[in-house]
């Protein structure tokens, strides 16, 4: 299973946290977070707040950079797709 689909199946806000945060780890610890500009990198997540903040940066840089033709790394296409799946997952489920 990928992070998106533990994600989706998350059963409480606690899990879907601790699953973008054990992704995020992930990334550090292959190098792929350097892929990423370090303005849009995001922390640690803490709370629920955090998870549509960090998808709106992730978002607004692939628009920016593809509106500017420059190249979009793979790992912010997942990046976003984690976060995405995050706040869908939190805002039909537990609210």
């Amino acid at each position: 299973m990928t992070f998106v689909d533990l994600i989706a199946d998350a059963c409480d806000i606690g899990d879907v946290i601790d699953l973008v945060n054990e992704f995020l780890v992930g990334l550090q610890t292959t190098g792929e977070h350097k892929h990423i500009p370090e303005s849009v990198q995001p922390p640690r997540t803490t709370a629920v707040n955090d998870l549509p903040y960090s998808l709106n940066l992730v978002a607004e840089e692939i628009k920016r950079r593809d509106a500017a033709g420059d190249q979009i790394p793979e790992v912010m296409f997942a990046l976003h797709a984690v976060f995405e799946t995050a706040v869908e997952r939190v805002q039909t489920s537990y609210q």
